[in-house]
């Protein structure tokens, strides 16, 4: 059984515990990754719960983590790349 369920909505997704009751959302910020935006509830949440939408947050924003890892590595590469032409000028 699957502790959580989502629906696609036209911001992200509705987030459902197993139950069937809505207990809030997941919707992309400005900063392009996902955040979970709960329903303010009176009680509590287990880890169990928490986990599995952690999980769902790791597992939608994967993509972007990649293609920032990707841009950066690219970034620093050019830069090591650009130091190193400019330390093999002759100094006069």
């Amino acid at each position: 059984m699957e502790l959580i369920k989502l629906e696609k909505t036209a911001s992200g997704w509705a987030v459902y515990y197993h139950n069937g009751v809505m207990v809030g959302d997941i919707q992309m910020d400005v900063d392009g990754y996902y955040y979970y935006w709960p329903i303010m509830k009176p009680g509590f949440w287990a880890s169990h719960f928490m986990r599995a939408v952690a999980d769902k947050l790791d597992e939608l924003n994967a993509p972007y983590d990649k293609e920032l890892e990707e841009y950066f590595s690219k970034q620093e590469s050019a830069k090591e790349h650009s130091t190193n032409s400019n330390d093999s000028r002759s100094v006069e």
